[in-house]
């Protein structure tokens, strides 16, 4: 005859099952992050999360995904230059910095939700000059606009804050009409008050 199990014996292993459970549940959401970090969307969200969060444990967090993901989408990128796939305007995927928080551009663009993503490849290294892809994301968190701006890119690197782009694109006046198409009434309306010198307000 089989002896009983120790009193509590069966409470301690569902105990060590659930942790178990948990445990890999927590891996498979940290994977999918950066799954997800390695796209533009994900890596231009990510890269806001991190950018506005204050919490240190928040933030560590947030940067390991940010560049555990770029890994992901340079090993992507190096797939593609070898099956012969990827075209001069592809590349490294990099996410753009807002800017000073003290900047009234950049804090229209944070309370907007309008990040940034570019790809430093061929073409933005021979021309210097990168395709910014621009992404606002509404409120729904699903609906996603789209516009695109040129910004200078010395050896292919983008150095300009999104907030900078932003400020030289409007100072052109099709360009400026392309951002307030993407960017709705009520976000154009609070970028054109931002660009407005302080001492001018």
């Amino acid at each position: 005859m089989t002896a009983p199990a120790p009193p509590g014996e069966g409470t301690r292993r569902e105990l060590a099952r659930v942790r178990a459970d948990l445990h890999a549940a927590r891996r498979q959401q940290a994977q999918a992050a950066i799954y997800y970090a390695a796209t533009p969307d994900g890596a231009a969200e990510t890269y806001r999360r991190y950018e506005l969060t204050a919490d240190p444990t928040d933030r560590a967090a947030l940067q390991a995904t940010y560049l555990a993901g770029l890994h992901a989408a340079s090993q992507e990128y190096e797939q593609r230059l070898i099956r012969g796939s990827a075209t001069d305007r592809d590349g490294y995927l990099q996410a753009l910095p807002v800017g000073d928080f003290a900047n009234p551009v950049a804090q229209t663009l944070i309370a907007h939700r309008v990040m940034a993503t570019y790809r430093s490849g061929p073409a933005a290294i021979a021309s210097e000059s990168a395709i910014v892809h621009l992404m606002l994301l509404e409120s729904d968190n699903v609906t996603r606009r789209r516009a695109r701006v040129a910004a200078p890119a010395p050896l292919g690197v983008v150095t300009a804050t999104l907030a900078d782009i932003i400020t030289t694109a409007c100072s052109q006046p099709a360009t400026r009409a392309r951002i307030v198409e993407f960017l709705g009434t009520v976000a154009a309306d609070e970028l054109q008050h931002a660009l407005i010198p302080t001492d001018h307000r």
